[in-house]
């Protein structure tokens, strides 16, 4: 490649102004330089014990038939290393398939289970959140996936909230402001309802909406448990933008081949605990503590995650883009600008690479048939057209699509300039059958 650039870069263009260096070598050359700048913009020290990460733990699907056991051994180590989480309780759970829309009974939480809970509160433990009325979903998966809200009418909605908001504060004698949706999915109807029943935060995930008149706060939950090593040092680059995390987890968790451990769990939390730098809440104690978590910060958030997760490759994403951490307030809106530069930078280099490439590839084939050279273009064109198509129906990643469209884009804007340049010989050559000299070239196609 580094040969193919220099050609490129060698062969005259106009011809009769000698060796200069290309416009495409120019976006090339200024995108590399211009990526470790914005790097090292955001991605400043990432020592510990500088600033504060907030790190959160959230707990699903609590409900009369999770397993008490699980659930104990789970409030139980966090109780040894002092610290809270946020529990999303459903009220009353269906009784046989959350997955299936069709009619289906309800059980309440046992008198076991809301004991259980009443402990965990008045100890300042557990946060309760409302999470769902009975879990079950009004349509099926392959209809646009589960949900138990979006789609709902709105007094449908405003009926099982607020029921099952009194449920809980009168069972369990606390309040409840925080609202997961099942699924993480819910619509505008589902804001209006919150509004309504007085909650006041909303945890899903970077995908919902924020509608455009409420006075909710959104704290989403992106990370994994087993990805909390990886999201705090993400989010140590992030410093002084005030980074939270949180951790997503559920009674499934802790069953089955993959289940996550009591030697695991008590491993990850003791690292946690000896963090200086980070500080473990519930989503109560994290929206009061923390400024700019409103519907506007979470619009912003989806582009930054946007940029981090789905369009820049893992190995060209630098430390101020994480898919792992949520941001507050303005610093969500500068990082969202430096993304945006940097997928300028990344993709305009990609194509300036392809394109010196193309050009260097010309000029060492020039000696080459023009009718083969063309052949050999349309047939390399076509190919990665049909890389791009085959790259996002397989990959699922719009990385991969984007990064084989600006080599597609590098690839025929040297064609298109070759084309043009072939063009202008032919009208000198038809000037020079009339008594003007045409200007001299290198052979091309």
């Amino acid at each position: 490649m580094s040969r193919l650039l220099f050609i490129a870069h060698r062969v005259p263009y106009p011809p009769d102004k000698g060796e200069r260096m290309r416009a495409p070598n120019k976006v090339m050359a200024v995108g590399l330089l211009v990526l470790p700048f914005l790097a090292s913009c955001a991605d400043t020290s990432n020592s510990p014990g500088e600033a504060r990460v907030t790190l959160v733990f959230r707990y699903d699907d609590c409900s009369a038939t999770s397993s008490g056991e699980s659930e104990d051994m789970l409030l139980q180590a966090f109780r040894r290393h002092g610290m809270p989480c946020t529990m999303g309780v459903i009220p009353h759970i269906c009784t046989e398939n959350v997955h299936e829309p069709r009619p289906q009974g309800t059980i309440s939480l046992t008198p076991a289970k809301a004991e259980f809970l009443r402990q965990v509160v008045r100890s300042g433990l557990v946060e309760v959140a409302l999470h769902g009325y009975s879990h079950q979903t009004v349509r099926p998966r392959s209809e646009g996936g589960c949900t138990e809200f979006q789609g709902v009418a709105y007094e449908r909605q405003v009926a099982k909230i607020l029921e099952g908001k009194r449920y809980l504060e009168h069972l369990l004698d606390t309040e409840v402001t925080t609202f997961i949706p099942p699924w993480n999915r819910y619509d505008a109807n589902t804001l209006r309802a919150l509004g309504e029943a007085r909650f006041k935060c909303l945890s899903a995930d970077r995908r919902g909406t924020a509608g455009s008149q409420t006075a909710l706060t959104f704290l989403p939950a992106p990370c994994e448990f087993r990805e909390i090593g990886q999201a705090v040092e993400q989010a140590r680059h992030l410093h002084s933008y005030r980074p939270i995390i949180v951790v997503l987890l559920h009674p499934y968790d802790f069953a089955g081949p993959e289940a996550i451990s009591p030697e695991e769990l008590e491993r990850t939390l003791q690292w946690v605990q000896s963090q200086d730098d980070v500080r473990v809440c519930s989503i109560r104690q994290a929206v009061e503590g923390i400024a700019g978590l409103d519907g506007e910060n979470l619009e912003r958030n989806k582009y930054y995650y946007l940029a981090a997760a789905r369009l820049v490759p893992p190995f060209m994403r630098p430390g101020f883009l994480s898919n792992q951490v949520y941001l507050p307030g303005e610093a969500s809106a500068s990082l969202v600008i430096m993304g945006g530069a940097w997928l300028i930078a990344v993709y305009g280099s990609i194509i300036a690479v392809s394109f010196a490439g193309m050009r260097g590839l010309q000029f060492l084939l020039s000696g080459r048939s023009a009718t083969v050279l063309r052949i050999s273009l349309w047939l390399g064109s076509i190919t990665l057209v049909a890389a791009v198509v085959c790259a996002a129906s397989l990959t699922g990643r719009e990385y991969v699509s984007i990064i084989m469209g600006s080599i597609t884009f590098g690839v025929s804007g040297a064609a298109l300039q070759n084309l043009l340049r072939r063009r202008r010989n032919s009208g000198s050559g038809t000037s020079a059958s009339e008594g003007v000299q045409p200007r001299q070239s290198p052979q091309g196609f």
